[in-house]
């Protein structure tokens, strides 16, 4: 559990804050599953369990969209020292960019091509060839989907209003869906 790992953590009090920096280093390269940067030697007994720990705790805190400031709030309250807590979310937070990338590159490989961007327009038909007064606005999704070592997709379509709602509807309910899902 996350506040025995806060335990574990706490235990290398007497360490300094570079320490808890590069113990959260070495968790966040076993969370993108990289090798170990700068191993200057094998982990003592005390720092595996403290790593394991920080796993953890990244692994919660990228579910939870933590930034570094709520990350460091959350270890000193949980007994960390303020300069190893801040040391460890300063590592955090400068591999956040990398730590996403990985997440989603490892999500795409179980889950194929992901939603990368959207881009919409509204258009109002006034006429057409048949009628010569429409009035009907609909609306134009460029639909960007991306997949791990393969080119962006464009997916466009064009929806009517109930078209729209529907889809809106769907969304809306896989949202809620996954809210739902205990992490």
């Amino acid at each position: 559990s996350i506040c025995r790992a806060m335990e574990d953590i706490a235990e290398e009090k007497l360490s300094g804050g570079a320490h808890h920096e590069k113990l959260m280093h070495r968790a966040i390269d076993i969370v993108c599953v990289r090798p170990a940067r700068n191993l200057d030697a094998a982990p003592r007994a005390g720092e595996v369990v403290a790593m394991e720990a920080y796993e953890r705790i990244v692994r919660k805190a990228l579910a939870d969209g933590e930034n570094n400031t709520q990350l460091k709030d959350r270890l000193t309250a949980a007994g960390i020292a303020v300069e190893q807590a801040t040391a460890a979310a300063a590592a955090y937070q400068s591999r956040l960019p990398e730590m996403q990338a990985c997440m989603m590159e490892a999500t795409s490989q179980i889950s194929g091509p992901y939603l990368a961007d959207v881009d919409w327009k509204v258009n109002l038909s006034l006429a057409s060839s048949t009628a010569s007064s429409l009035r009907k606005p609909w609306v134009q999704l460029a639909l960007y989907l991306e997949e791990t070592g393969a080119a962006r997709k464009e997916v466009v379509m064009e929806l009517d209003k109930a078209q729209l709602d529907m889809m809106i509807e769907a969304v809306s309910n896989l949202r809620q869906a996954t809210a739902r899902i205990p992490l």
